[in-house]
C-alpha cells in the first residue's frame, strides 16, 4: 500500500474549491500527509458564471 501511495502522491495534487467540510483535515491530511493540496477560497467567485436575470 505504501509503495502505491507514494507513487500517487508524487504524481497528483488535490485542488479544493470552497472547502465545505472537514474531510481534508480529518482524513486526507492525516492519511496522505505528502499530498500537495491547494485550497482555493477566492477564485471560484471570480470565475463562476453569473446567472442572467
Amino acid at each position: 500500500m505504501e509503495r502505491h501511495q507514494k507513487k500517487l502522491q508524487d504524481k497528483l495534487f488535490l485542488y479544493i474549491i470552497l472547502n465545505k467540510d472537514d474531510s481534508c483535515n480529518n482524513y486526507i491530511a492525516k492519511n496522505w500527509s505528502n499530498l500537495t493540496v491547494v485550497n482555493d477560497r477566492c477564485d471560484f467567485w471570480q470565475n463562476a458564471p453569473c446567472p442572467t436575470l
